[in-house]
C-alpha cells in the first residue's frame, strides 16, 4: 500500500528547479492519483537564472499544479492567483492587537527603519528581496533588465529619505508654427511654468 508523503525542496537558489519539480511530479501522482504532496519555499534574495524557475511556478501556478492563492499584495493591489506569497510584514514577532494579529504599520515602520540605514544601494536591494513587502521586491534581483537597479535604488532614497531630489516643474513648450501648424523639425523653445506638478 502506497503511503501519502511529502517532498520538501528550498527553491529560493535553485537553478534547475523547473527541471526538478517536474520530474518531480511522477513521484506524487501516478495516472491522477495523488500519493503525495510537492512543497517547496524560499525568499527571493538569490539573483538571474536561480530565480527564473521560482518567478515561473509563483505566477503561473496552475501551469505547475500548484494550488493558486488569491495573492492581494502586488504593487498594484490588484487580486492575482499566484503561489503563496507571505510579506515580511506579517511574520513580525512584534506588537500585536488585542486579537493576537501582528501590528502591520507597527511591522513596517520596523523594517523600513531597517532599510533607511542601509548605505549600499545593492545592499538594499538585497535586504529588500530577503524582508520582502511584494511579490516584485522578492524578484527584484530576478532576470537581466534595461535599468540599473543601483542607480534606481539612489534615486528612490534621494526622494524617499534624503528629500534632495527637486520636484517636477511644469513647462510649457513654445512650438515655431508653419501655415497655423506646430513645425516638428524646428526646436521648441522652453518656459519655465508656474507651480510644482
Amino acid at each position: 500500500m502506497l503511503n501519502d508523503y511529502t517532498i520538501v525542496h528550498n527553491c529560493g537558489s535553485d537553478r534547475v528547479l523547473l527541471d526538478t519539480y517536474i520530474q518531480s511530479q511522477p513521484l506524487v501522482d501516478i495516472l491522477g492519483y495523488r500519493i503525495g504532496v510537492r512543497t517547496t519555499g524560499g525568499t527571493g534574495g538569490d539573483e538571474s537564472s536561480a530565480l527564473s524557475g521560482l518567478k515561473s511556478i509563483f505566477y503561473n501556478p496552475e501551469s505547475y499544479d500548484v494550488l493558486p492563492y488569491k495573492n492581494n499584495y502586488g504593487r498594484s493591489g490588484e487580486t492575482q492567483f499566484t503561489g503563496f506569497f507571505i510579506p515580511a510584514y506579517s511574520l513580525w514577532f512584534g506588537k500585536y492587537d488585542n486579537r493576537g494579529v501582528v501590528d502591520e504599520e507597527a511591522a513596517k515602520a520596523y523594517y523600513n527603519d531597517m532599510f533607511n540605514k542601509v548605505k549600499e544601494p545593492k545592499d538594499l536591494i538585497r535586504k529588500k528581496a530577503e524582508y520582502c513587502f511584494t511579490p516584485e521586491d522578492a524578484f527584484i534581483l530576478e532576470g537581466q533588465n534595461n535599468f540599473d537597479q543601483e542607480k534606481l535604488v539612489d534615486q528612490k532614497a534621494a526622494i524617499e529619505i534624503h528629500k534632495t531630489v527637486p520636484l517636477p516643474q511644469r513647462m510649457k513648450l513654445h512650438w515655431q508654427l508653419t501655415d497655423g501648424v506646430p513645425d516638428i523639425n524646428k526646436t521648441p523653445t522652453v518656459e519655465v511654468g508656474s507651480g510644482n506638478i
